[in-house]
């Protein structure tokens, strides 16, 4: 769209080598290895079931948009147009974002960690509006690096949204199912070590009589 081609140039007329080195540092943010980093962080540290269930959900939400990319094959913006630089040095398909597709997800469990865990409304209000200006900034990212259009990132984040929504459904009774099944190996485990340490028992008295 002509529109979308003209903010990038917008965006990329007033760049700066301070704006293209923090831009291209901020990308990393929704990138595979900060979703690996912030799996292993909620795992540890807050919630076991929780990180379990972001990393199921980044990584189902990865595939979409792997997928859609590789059947839309819509060019990049600087294969469209020649003026418009690729700052990010991407290549392949444009949509939908996989950054921003990355981003919503992480974005919508920080909120969801926060309304659980804070108790403050302040806290909760600050990080809402921290993981609004991490998408905000993430899609001015995308733009300014001159590889995806606006309608690239808000379908990525359509994307993520959908996928949070399904874990938000799906995720929770397969947690209790997966408890109950844990609960009954742990049990049988025990009465397995109980019947080999009364086994042992019942072999040192036969032993002692003897």
């Amino acid at each position: 769209m002509p529109f979308e081609i003209e903010l990038i140039k917008g965006l990329q007329s007033g760049r700066n080598d301070f704006f293209d080195v923090f831009f291209s540092g901020y990308a990393y943010l929704a990138s595979v290895w900060a979703v690996i980093l912030i799996s292993i962080l909620i795992f540890f540290l807050y919630n076991k079931k929780v990180g379990f269930a972001y990393a199921i959900t980044e990584g189902f939400a990865f595939l979409t948009t792997f997928v859609l990319k590789k059947i839309i094959q819509r060019p990049r913006p600087f294969v469209a147009a020649s003026s418009i630089l690729n700052l990010g040095h991407e290549s392949g398909y444009s949509f939908p974002s996989g950054h921003l597709t990355c981003a919503i997800v992480t974005a919508i469990f920080l909120f969801y960690i926060a309304h659980r865990s804070f108790n403050k409304k302040w806290k909760i209000i600050l990080t809402d509006v921290c993981a609004v200006l991490f998408i905000l900034l993430m899609m001015l990212d995308r733009m300014y690096l001159g590889v995806h259009y606006l309608t690239d990132t808000l379908a990525g984040i359509a994307v993520g949204g959908i996928w949070c929504a399904v874990a938000l459904v799906v995720l929770p009774p397969l947690g209790r199912v997966w408890d109950k099944l844990w609960a009954k190996i742990v049990q049988k485990h025990k009465e397995r070590k109980q019947q080999k340490n009364q086994a042992k028992e019942e072999s040192k008295e036969v032993g002692n009589k003897n």
